[in-house]
């Protein structure tokens, strides 16, 4: 006959959920395995309110209740709580990691039971912006491109982007390219338009729009390209102009300086002046005869043979 003891032990064993009891663990079917959300979800955005609490346990005493966390950016456990359900927090990027929800009562037979569940929070996508290059939104259609850029500030990879065209009497958008650049030459390209960014994490997509831009590609004048023409020509002519101009000063100043050296080196007439003298002796070049004019100090000049006088007397240069 077994005692009361045993008996009651065995009841608790049959009636009571999720319990650890003598070394081993009962898990009845009718219980959730997980943490339940009263906010938010195991996968969730940055910044949206999140909130979690243990499932409701039927006892005839207090049940305790822990809360556990494990970081998975840096590993380390944290106790987070000793309430049924956490307090309601905005979700950040650095609350991704393992909850455990763990419950006890301490009766005549102790037992305890975890829940727990992951939470991955994913980063938002910042507004998507259109950064135009610098050429500007308005240029002559063939002096360049009108260049756009779409950029996002933070947000999960990969992204993926496509341009729109604003078109029609209803402003129907229509896809005009699907890189991240978009970049416009042709006054037929001249319109209004937007970049719109897409990323997908675990299921959860995200899809921002930008702001649009006018674009303004302006057809090149009919007369243009003649006056542009007439225009270096004019230019051409100008310079040729002033490099005759400079070849003739050139030559100008080559003959002054020309003329100038030969006035200075022809002889002239005279007799010796003071403190000068004939040298004695003579020299015979190319059977011409010539003779020099010697003063006391170094420079001297040669003699004209072409004054030689009929007496045989010469002049000397001074």
């Amino acid at each position: 006959m077994m005692s009361p003891l045993v008996m009651m032990m065995m009841m608790m064993v049959m009636i009571t959920p999720a319990l650890t009891f003598s070394g081993f663990t009962v898990e009845p079917t009718s219980l959730p395995s997980s943490v339940l959300f009263e906010s938010g979800a195991p996968v969730m955005l940055e910044g949206d309110p999140v909130q979690m609490s243990c499932p409701s346990l039927q006892s005839n005493y207090s049940l305790i209740y822990r809360w556990s966390f494990r970081n998975w950016s840096s590993g380390l456990d944290s106790t987070i709580g000793s309430n049924q359900t956490l307090p309601v927090k905005t979700a950040m990027p650095e609350d991704s990691g393992h909850y455990n929800c763990t419950v006890s009562e301490i009766g005549i037979v102790p037992w305890s039971s975890v829940f727990s569940t992951d939470l991955t929070v994913v980063e938002r996508l910042s507004a998507s912006l259109v950064v135009v290059g610098f050429q500007g939104l308005v240029v002559i259609e063939g002096s360049g491109l009108v260049t756009l850029k779409c950029v996002t500030s933070s947000g999960p990879s990969p992204v993926s982007w496509r341009w729109y065209r604003l078109a029609g009497v209803g402003l129907r958008l229509v896809e005009v390219g699907q890189e991240q650049e978009l970049s416009l030459g042709r006054t037929a390209d001249s319109g209004e338009y937007l970049c719109r960014a897409e990323t997908s994490t675990l299921g959860l997509t995200q899809i921002d729009h930008s702001d649009s831009h006018q674009v303004d590609i302006i057809p090149l004048p009919v007369g243009l390209p003649v006056g542009i023409a007439a225009l270096v020509l004019v230019f051409l002519c100008l310079l040729l102009l002033v490099l005759v101009a400079a070849w003739l000063f050139i030559q100008r100043e080559r003959e002054t300086a020309a003329l100038h050296k030969q006035a200075n080196g022809s002889p002239a007439k005279g007799h010796p002046g003071p403190g000068m003298e004939l040298k004695e002796d003579s020299k015979t070049v190319e059977d011409e005869v010539y003779m020099n004019c010697e003063t006391s100090g170094e420079g001297y000049t040669d003699q004209n043979h072409d004054e030689i006088s009929e007496e045989n007397t010469y002049d000397c240069l001074s």
